[in-house]
């Protein structure tokens, strides 16, 4: 699974697409020479301007595991185009009654015919916030889920893919914690993207209260391997989330712990070559630090 995300804040999205030297499109065009300065083999680049409906702060995925890639963000509203070479094809999205969306990550479903899965955070006029998914099986129509386990008070963070569905997390807001509209650890499952349970999180939420403080933030899977990060735990499991054990994470030269206003782990990835946690040291913007854990079982970290 390949994602690139980012979060800025924009008035217009511009999509680039590297392609060969021969085909048509609409768009700004041009030519560059492949490494050594030769033009044997031109790369053409193709450009196209993916607008949104409004200026605001926007989160975009690209998912490339499918054919063509698709682009999705998050800002105001929930968009998303299908990029073929260089045509751009704006997707049919569902109405939303939401008073804007917060997109958390994308996935693309094991299998020749999988889904395309983006789940993130609604905010309805009421001003509350509750978890919210959308399933495709292009990247060119979505429709909402309204599978009525994930009609809670939360959020959800992320989502990946497995060895036989995905598993999402984020976290839900707990009624019985002496501090109102405190969120907990939460991850839930699905076989296909449109019906989803609440996972049995018994070994995480018996773990320490602090690594429990506002809920997952990230999740990353290697067929039925599974690695929840919060802000500062990580938990594997080895069956596509029916159980759960505690990952010890080293810790890196030079840093303290993962607190602070911006710190805690922020993302978790599967690779080649393992797990990759990417965590924020440090208690303001300037004092921070990339953080990268290689692997949940490795002894090593860098700073």
């Amino acid at each position: 699974m390949i994602r690139i995300g980012w979060r800025v804040a924009a008035v217009g999205l511009l999509g680039l697409a590297a392609c060969g030297s021969e085909g048509g499109g609409s768009g700004r065009e041009g030519d560059e020479t492949v490494a050594g300065g030769e033009l044997d083999q031109p790369v053409r680049w193709r450009s196209a301007t993916l607008g949104l409906e409004d200026e605001a702060d926007v989160t975009v995925d690209v998912v490339a595991d499918i054919d063509p890639p698709v682009v999705v963000a998050g800002a105001g509203s929930f968009d998303a185009w299908v990029v073929d070479g260089g045509r751009v094809a704006r997707a049919e999205v569902a109405d939303l009654s939401w008073q804007f969306f917060e997109l958390g990550g994308t996935a693309y479903g094991p299998g020749p015919e999988g889904a395309v899965v983006a789940v993130g955070t609604a905010h309805p006029e009421d001003e509350t916030s509750r978890p919210a998914a959308l399933v495709s099986t292009d990247g060119g129509r979505w429709d909402l889920v309204t599978d009525d386990d994930l009609a809670v008070p939360g959020v959800l963070r992320d989502v990946a893919a497995t060895a036989d569905g995905f598993v999402a997390v984020g976290g839900r807001i707990d009624g019985t914690r002496p501090t109102p509209d405190t969120l907990v650890p939460a991850a839930w499952g699905s076989a296909d993207g449109r019906q989803w349970e609440l996972l049995d999180l018994g070994g995480v939420l018996g773990g320490s209260d602090d690594h429990l403080s506002g809920g997952l933030v990230a999740v990353a899977a290697d067929g039925e391997r599974v690695v929840v990060a919060s802000g500062t735990g990580v938990w594997l499991s080895p069956d596509e989330g029916e159980t759960w054990e505690a990952v010890e994470l080293p810790e890196p030269d030079g840093v303290d712990e993962l607190v602070g206003d911006v710190g805690g782990l922020k993302a978790a990835v599967h690779g080649t070559d393992g797990f990759l946690l990417v965590g924020v040291t440090g208690g303001d913007l300037e004092g921070s630090a990339c953080w990268p854990g290689h692997r949940p079982t490795a002894r090593r970290g860098c700073r």
